[in-house]
């Protein structure tokens, strides 16, 4: 935006509260520099002026967690408290309602999603080590007691192991992928590989 520019928006901002015609204005203007959500800021105030798109831009703009989205709307479109709302206006109110109610609802799915994860793989988890206790303690009992050819139960040994610690980070994965968390999901992948580990190791010996 050069300085001519910036100084006719700064004209119009100061002239939006008393002048209807400087809002349009201000949105052909931000129309024109391709601000979507800022031409529908303005553009409501004037019935059918606004496009759909930017309709919804502005709806975005305002989505926030309190629900006075009409509060919100008129202040930042310079809309006095006695003025009529336009269709256009209670149009982006409406776009606004839906992404106020469906957010919630999604960061509770990431929530629960996250809780039943965590305690999923953690109880796998746990199976998995006092597995791999008692395991290390029947073979310790098992070489004590002279028992010479140790590797099959080894082998089965690490594979359970194994597969616990890949099937608990299987649980894990679903929730990292929902919260893009792409660094744990990668270490999550690479964990999982122990059940392919797994599977090397019950297989036969050739």
């Amino acid at each position: 935006m050069d300085r001519t520019t910036r100084d006719r928006r700064d004209r119009l901002l100061r002239e939006v509260r008393a002048s209807p015609a400087a809002r349009l204005e201000l949105a052909e203007l931000y129309r024109s520099l391709g601000h979507l959500d800022q031409a529908g800021r303005w553009g409501i105030s004037e019935d059918g002026w606004s496009l759909s798109s930017e309709r919804e831009a502005y709806a975005s703009l305002i989505r926030q967690r309190r629900p006075d989205a009409e509060t919100l709307l008129r202040r930042f479109s310079g809309l006095g408290a006695s003025e009529a709302l336009t269709g256009d206006a209670r149009a982006v109110l409406e776009q606004a309602s839906i992404v106020y109610v469906a957010a919630p609802r999604i960061a509770g799915t990431r929530s629960q999603l996250d809780l039943v994860s965590r305690w999923t793989s953690g109880v796998v988890a746990a199976m998995g080590a006092v597995i791999l206790v008692v395991m290390m303690v029947g073979l310790f009992i098992a070489a004590f007691a002279g028992e010479q050819d140790l590797r099959m139960p080894a082998r089965v040994a690490v594979a359970v192991c194994a597969l616990c610690f890949g099937l608990a980070a299987v649980f894990r994965l679903p929730a990292s992928i929902l919260r893009q968390q792409w660094l744990r999901v990668a270490l999550l992948t690479v964990a999982v590989a122990a059940l392919g580990a797994a599977v090397a190791t019950l297989a036969p010996a050739p």
